[in-house]
């Protein structure tokens, strides 16, 4: 796979494995830290420094509970100085080591039954490009492998990279192999199927997750000629039906399906796989896949059920930006539904999955990184809950990201809005520019024991997990002050002054905490002026503030502690109206580290601040007593609220103005709401169609004239929508009766259908839709006088908002385009032959005419007669 080889090789600056153990805490106080000064080093072998030892990562624990670090490094050297790929085991140890090489079967094999030959090439196949752990099997897979099948016929495959894996079980240190992709079928087969189900371009193994049955689930992007596909298979099974020395053995393999649309070709699907539950039912699994080239470079998640049938697809939004380059499942919201996180080079998106929700719609979050080149989101990992407050965590990469572009890793922390969009840590790489820091992820497990979930980043420098610890702060003093009642004597001038009591109380907890604790708390009054306007200070050192040193110890049991403040005489300060608020707390945690190479220390990330506020009462001295006659009972308030940041909100919107003052609360639904109109029309309004086909037309004009039907969106807001879809039906054929209106129902009529979707919509903002027609005038020929009408349809619905809000209604439509077609004859000179026949025809009628009047006596003359007659008579 060209394509994708090449974007691994630049990406292949790998030479260490880094280790990421860290907690976090929950709010009030959260300790969150990832310690990256004391590092754990790793190296591999001689000859793996060069092998991109550290491309792939996983963890994996035995049955005795000891946890190591499985390695992949797919550019190792083998035998023969070859480029077979390797795979490296590495024990946790807290002072790091060497780590050791698991040996597989890389000679090139050849094996003949009947009259084919079966061939595997082993050079260059990458070994280590993916590997996953379950129980005591390591899974390792070498994507690239080759095979060929050579028939007497001088008939053969070629020779193609299917990929394959090798599976390793350290408890008995047999070995098995599984090839999904083999087959001894011939070229000609596929040339006369249309490569219909051509699976020689496998590359399988390109990624790889095992679900928590023990079915591994491998990802092929080159299968089915570079469309991609999934193959699954149990462990167990793979395990059972290998038969040593056979190169072609039956495996009950399930594959996803070929596809021939346009847009599956060249889409790489497979190219990233997460397995996840998305269907509510905990007893099935669903597939999670990237095709990071789909529809032209658009690029697709796709999500199917255990019967291959597709649930959600998830589009990209810019062209060529590798959307599906890695995916990643968790819940981090705690709602116990998986989550996702996929993420393109530069962008991390996470959908949440609702409950009931048929389908996605616009992701919850959008994370995008800040640097150039700096590839953000190269890698996404599930951390679990780092800092135990119920919600996992993330892990992003940017492995060449940071100041000087060694690489970075993102921690970012999960709450019940899905992710804090802001990271709660990090990480920069120690290793110089260019080394792919954090190009490999994994996390969720727990490798020095000390109950709190690990990550490990490429590049083997393991940094260990410290504890997190919760601290309860409560800060008591008195609801009200008497400046006139003077209690307390300062010791300087013997001056009475008005005093209060401020007590603190500090406890703390954890999982796996230290014994001992200490504790540094700040202690500020009037924080909220400067330091020379302060009303109130410190009784024993007239100062504003304090620093205290607060020891835990044993259960860490809260710990008391008492400090008297008093006010200021009145000519000291001008502010005498205001409540002296706020009283401010403020602490930091630390422990030595252990010289023994044991549990790290505590460590508050970024000397996190916890604040509590208290008012102190409102101290009234020198004011007067004022009486507002109010000469109304009620009073009618219009008020305009205009909110932003709708993406991030929740159902309910809070703001506070002055708290101190008479509270009523008004509940203030919040919805969403757009208004998207479609609209359509044609061009030309009406045709005209000549009625019969004129002498000696060309058949390449058989084809017009044409016809555009155009349709237009437009959100006219005040909302952006999300999970447009637009349908639109135009009629390709007649009905066979001959109507004298085409009818658009599909049903009865065949019909070219046309489907566009929008993920986002923002108001404002128009979408045209324009369909070209050409007309059948042989067809239309046929009924030379028929008046017709052609008529397209078209529809669409809105899925969602993007806004957490709910929506007042989702916006639906439709409308109709009508083309009139008018016909006419054709003006055409009348033939000659037909003047003489009509001249002749006259001329005959004319020569009959005259021959009866004449037999009639028509043409005799009769005389009047003459008076000589008249007198004879």
């Amino acid at each position: 796979m060209a394509r994708a080889l090449c974007l691994l090789r630049a990406l292949w600056l790998l030479e260490w494995v880094q280790l990421l153990l860290g907690p976090g805490a929950v709010p009030p106080t959260w300790a969150l830290n990832l310690d990256s000064v004391q590092l754990t080093i790793y190296t591999g072998p001689n000859g793996s420094h060069f092998g991109h030892f550290g491309f792939s990562l996983d963890f994996y624990k035995n049955s005795n509970r000891s946890v190591s670090v499985v390695v992949g490094a797919p550019r190792t050297l083998g035998r023969s100085e070859e480029e077979t790929g390797g795979v490296f085991l590495c024990p946790w140890k807290a002072e790091g080591g060497q780590c050791i090489s698991l040996p597989f079967n890389l000679y090139d094999e050849t094996q003949s039954i009947g009259t084919q030959t079966f061939q595997t090439f082993k050079a260059g196949q990458g070994l280590g490009a993916s590997v996953v752990s379950w129980r005591d099997s390591i899974v390792a897979c070498a994507p690239w492998q080759h095979w060929n099948v050579l028939d007497r016929n001088e008939e053969e495959a070629q020779k193609t990279p299917v990929g394959g894996c090798f599976v390793a079980q350290l408890q008995n240190g047999d070995r098995t192999e599984y090839s999904p992709c083999r087959a001894n079928k011939m070229s000609q087969f596929y040339e006369r199927n249309h490569f219909r189900e051509d699976r020689r371009y496998c590359e399988a193994g390109f990624s790889s997750v095992v679900t928590q049955a023990g079915e591994l689930v491998l990802g092929a992007p080159g299968g089915y000629y570079f469309v991609g596909l999934l193959a699954r298979a149990p462990i167990a099974d793979i395990i059972s039906s290998y038969r040593p020395g056979n190169l072609l053995w039956h495996v009950r393999t399930q594959f996803t399906y070929d596809h021939s649309h346009l847009q599956y070709y060249d889409g790489y699907r497979g190219y990233s796989v997460a397995v996840g539950d998305f269907d509510g039912n905990p007893n099935t699994t669903e597939y999670v896949f990237g095709a990071p080239t789909w529809s032209w470079t658009l690029g697709a998640v796709e999500i199917l059920d255990s019967y291959h049938q597709m649930l959600h697809r998830l589009h990209g939004e810019q062209m060529a930006s590798y959307f599906g380059h890695s995916v990643a499942v968790t819940d981090v919201n705690g709602d116990g539904r998986a989550d996702r996180k996929l993420a393109e080079v530069g962008r991390v998106y996470l959908f949440l999955q609702t409950r009931g929700a048929r389908m996605l719609g616009a992701p919850n979050l959008l994370l995008t990184g800040t640097q150039l080149y700096g590839r953000f989101g190269s890698a996404v990992a599930p951390l679990g809950d780092l800092n135990r407050d119920g919600y996992n965590d993330v892990a992003v990469a940017a492995p060449y990201g940071g100041p000087s572009g060694q690489g970075q890793v993102l921690v970012y922390l999960g709450q019940s809005e899905g992710l804090n969009p802001s990271p709660s840590q990090v990480l920069d790489s120690p290793f110089p520019t260019g080394s792919g820091f954090g190009f490999s992820l994994r996390g969720a497990t727990d490798i020095d024991d000390n109950g709190y979930p690990g990550a490990k980043a490429s590049l083997p420098i393991p940094t260990r997990a410290q504890p997190v610890v919760m601290v309860t702060v409560q800060l008591m003093v008195q609801d009200s002050l008497n400046p006139a009642v003077k209690t307390c004597v300062l010791s300087q001038t013997k001056t009475p002054v008005s005093c209060f009591n401020i007590q603190m109380c500090v406890g703390a907890t954890g999982h796996n905490i230290p014994e001992k604790l200490h504790l540094k708390a700040e202690l500020q009054l009037d924080r909220q002026k400067p330091r020379q306007g302060r009303r109130v200070l410190l009784l024993d050192s007239q100062q504003a503030g304090t620093i205290l040193d607060l020891e835990l110890r044993g259960r860490h049991n809260p710990i008391c502690s008492t400090a008297t403040a008093f006010l200021r005489d009145e000519a000291d300060f001008r502010d005498k109206l205001s409540p002296i608020v706020p009283i401010v707390l403020s602490f930091s945690v630390s422990l030595p580290p252990e010289k023994d190479g044991g549990a790290p220390a505590l460590v508050l990330h970024g000397d996190t601040h916890i604040q509590e506020q208290v008012e102190v009462g409102r101290c009234r001295v020198g004011i007067w007593t004022v009486t507002l006659a109010l000469p109304m009972s009620q009073v009618e308030v219009t008020m305009w609220v205009s909110v932003g940041k709708l993406e991030e909100a929740g159902e309910q919107v809070k703001n506070s103005q002055n708290p101190n003052s008479e509270m009523v609360e008004l509940d203030v639904p919040v919805r969403a709401v757009a208004h998207v109109e479609l609209r359509g029309n044609s061009f030309p309004a009406s045709l005209v169609v000549a009625g019969e086909e004129g002498n000696g037309q060309n058949s390449s004009d058989s084809w017009s004239p044409k016809v555009e039907h155009t349709y237009e969106l437009h959100n006219n807001g005040p909302g952006a929508v999300s999970g447009l879809r637009l349908n639109l039906y135009l009629p390709s054929q007649s009905q066979e009766a001959w109507p004298k209106l085409f009818d658009p129902n599909c049903d009865s009529a065949p019909c070219t259908v046309v489907q566009c979707e929008l993920q986002e919509m923002a108001r404002g903002q128009r979408v045209m839709v324009t369909v070209l027609a050409f007309l059948s005038l042989p067809i239309l020929q046929e009924r030379p006088l028929d008046q017709f009408v052609l008529q397209s349809h078209a529809w669409f619905n809105v899925s969602s908002f993007p806004y957490s809000v709910p929506a007042l209604s989702l916006p639906s439509g439709e409308a109709q385009v009508q083309t009139q077609l008018l016909r006419v004859l054709e003006e055409r000179e009348i033939p000659m032959w037909w003047v003489l026949v009509g001249v002749l025809g006259g001329l005959l009628l004319l020569t009959f005419l005259i021959l009866a009047m004449w037999k009639v006596g028509f043409f005799k003359r009769n005389r009047p007669p003459l008076e000589e007659d008249d007198e004879e008579e």
